[in-house]
């Protein structure tokens, strides 16, 4: 039977929920997450990890990487229900569909590395580095497809190819390989290009709010 292109990109979503090697395709902000553990190691595993614990298991996790999950699912949702985010889906959603979203992370990861030094006083290098070598040390937390993915994410540096659209063009083309109609996201670059300024601006405004809000969210896991 030939699937209709919105059956296919509904196709794609479960492929990737199921698959034991396919890139999640709903979140792909790992810069955004990853900063903000604010150097916290076991805050940084349980973000990381976050998309293959599902509902209570997180409970199965030490105090800290379980806090981590929690921090994760807080981010995501305060992401998915923030209206400029809505807003700039809803801008993205009639050339790449439900895959708006994820072409958003990717944008999002993308301004954030251009604008780092807003952000942080360390170095994105050092950032990054320092990154990959906590997380190495909590694989045996990772399921098989995290550790996979862990291993592509440091093998091509991922986190350090977000602040150039060359980067993100390659990021966007990987994904499009892996999914089932992923070849929509070969838009996206173009679409940044195009809404680029807008997008900027949503995020000056939005970031700033996510941060005082997940700091907010890890002060309630205070003792």
């Amino acid at each position: 039977m030939q699937l209709t292109p919105q059956a296919n990109i509904h196709a794609a979503w479960f492929y990737c929920r199921l698959s034991k090697q396919a890139i999640p395709l709903r979140k792909m902000n790992y810069l955004a997450h990853c900063y903000l553990a604010f150097g916290h190691p076991e805050l940084l595993a349980g973000q990381f990890i976050a998309d293959d614990v599902k509902g209570g298991k997180y409970r199965d996790y030490p105090e800290g990487v379980r806090n981590g999950i929690l921090l994760h699912r807080h981010v995501d949702h305060f992401t998915d229900t923030w209206p400029g985010c809505l807003e700039i889906r809803a801008l993205l959603r009639p050339d790449l569909g439900l895959f708006s979203g994820v072409a958003l992370d990717v944008f999002f990861d993308h301004i954030l590395a251009l604008e780092w030094a807003s952000h942080s006083a360390e170095e994105r290098a050092d950032f990054i580095r320092n990154t990959y070598s906590i997380l190495a040390g909590y694989e045996d937390m990772m399921t098989e497809k995290r550790r996979y993915i862990f291993k592509k994410m440091v093998e091509a540096d991922w986190l350090g190819r977000y602040d150039s659209i060359e980067g993100i063009s390659l990021t966007l083309t990987q994904m499009s390989r892996r999914i089932p109609s992923g070849e929509i996201l070969l838009q996206a670059p173009d679409l940044l290009e195009k809404n680029k300024k807008i997008i900027t601006e949503v995020f000056k405004i939005f970031f700033p709010q996510l941060i005082y809000a997940t700091k907010t969210k890890l002060d309630t896991f205070a003792p």
